[in-house]
């Protein structure tokens, strides 16, 4: 009985024991910590913040830009590795719920969709969400005039989030075609959307103005042409999972980003990628 009793309490401490140190079971920064890496998503075609440019001398695609530089300062910070993943256009609560990601970097918006189902926090820099065109004969002065023209916007994109949660939405619904890469992943295509904007597939584009502005500044010819309508001013937001034990990540994240902002070299990335300092 006696030797049946100490099996039995060894056995609780092993089970116990092995439970504290498997990743699988960890939550929040202790996860990531134990790890050494976080996963981080990101809709890779999303110029200047996150996109994929071919590195010709070592024939790999590489992903840069704005959120990726602050993200890797941020890891930096925390010393631990960071691990960019595109973003799947209808499974990004569901990737960080699976543990697929850590974190969204961006492509997301804070809508009362999502939430409810994770934690928002870090807003870090503030944008405006437009309408674009390339064509004259477009004139978008008040959201019941999207309903005379067709709008492209990349499926499952922060735009995507924030015009589907719009009160009018029904009002303009069935002139919107939505644009996604085919893939095994079905990632976000900024990409797509552009195209069929330049075939004529579509008159506007609904996009964060950063990436309007960007693309403005990089484009000599067919400039875009910024509607006087626009969808306001949104506070872009890092997200992460929700539940118990999970609200220790994003207060780290947050501390180290302050931390990133405070020793001058946000103003130094926000200078490289976007020609101005967003952090002022």
């Amino acid at each position: 009985m006696k030797k049946f009793l100490a099996l039995s309490l060894m056995a609780i401490f092993c089970a116990a024991t092995l439970t504290s140190c498997d990743p699988g079971v960890l939550k929040g920064w202790k996860y990531i910590e134990t790890r050494g890496q976080i996963s981080i998503g990101i809709d890779d075609t999303f110029t200047p913040m996150s996109f994929e440019e071919k590195d010709e001398e070592q024939n790999i695609n590489v992903t840069k830009g704005f959120d990726v530089d602050l993200a890797n300062a941020v890891c930096e910070e925390l010393d631990i590795e960071a691990k960019f993943l595109p973003l799947r256009k209808d499974n990004k609560p569901n990737d960080l719920k699976d543990q697929r990601l850590d974190i969204i970097w961006n492509g997301i918006a804070k809508t009362e969709a999502t939430e409810d189902k994770l934690i928002f926090t870090s807003k870090y820099y503030k944008d405006k969400m437009v309408i674009v065109s390339l064509s004259d004969d477009v004139s978008i002065k008040s959201i019941a005039d999207l309903s005379d023209y067709k709008i492209g916007i990349p499926l499952g994109s922060a735009a995507d989030d924030i015009i589907k949660a719009h009160a009018d939405y029904n009002s303009f619904k069935e002139k919107v075609t939505t644009y996604e890469m085919k893939s095994t992943i079905d990632p976000i295509s900024y990409n797509l959307a552009l195209q069929a904007l330049k075939n004529g597939d579509v008159d506007c584009m609904i996009v964060d103005g950063i990436y309007a502005d960007y693309y403005n500044e990089n484009n000599n010819d067919n400039k875009f042409i910024v509607q006087e309508f626009n969808f306001g001013e949104i506070e872009l937001e890092l997200a992460f999972r929700n539940g118990k034990g999970e609200e220790t990540l994003p207060e780290k994240i947050d501390e180290a980003l302050k931390k990133v902002i405070e020793s001058g070299k946000a103003a130094e990335i926000s200078e490289k990628w976007l020609g101005k300092n967003i952090f002022e």
